[in-house]
């Protein structure tokens, strides 16, 4: 994982810990977009916690919920999540592409999240964590 890091992209591990073995999970992900900026221990730089690992809702319910998406901003960001291009996305949901990039761009304007991918990493790593 902390090759990972290193590298700029997130990484996620499941630990077994404690007299119990409770299962938790350690993720990490770049405080920057590139590791390039920082310098303290190889160039990379991570936010770390640790959370029960236990089956959710969906994490798309569950950000839509927080962040006050409509429902067809929620329809774009699970499929978005599940894989499929922003193309891919507009065809199944019968949308122009224009109609798309528009619920795309409100998406990460509520969601403070900037790239497709950085929307995909978190809807994954909420799909492990019990707020």
């Amino acid at each position: 994982m902390l090759r990972e890091l290193r590298a700029g992209r997130a990484g996620t591990a499941a630990l077994t810990v404690g007299p119990k073995a409770r299962t938790v999970v350690l993720s990490a992900a770049p405080l920057t977009e590139t590791a390039d900026t920082l310098t303290s221990w190889g160039g990379a730089a991570g936010l770390v916690w640790l959370a029960p690992v236990q089956p959710t809702e969906n994490p798309v319910i569950r950000i839509a919920g927080l962040f006050g998406l409509t429902g067809a901003e929620e329809r774009l960001l699970g499929l978005l999540a599940a894989g499929a291009s922003l193309t891919e996305t507009a065809e199944v949901l019968d949308v122009s592409i224009h109609t798309a990039r528009s619920q795309l761009k409100a998406i990460q304007h509520k969601t403070g999240w900037h790239t497709q991918s950085e929307l995909t990493r978190m809807v994954q790593q909420l799909g492990v964590i019990d707020p």
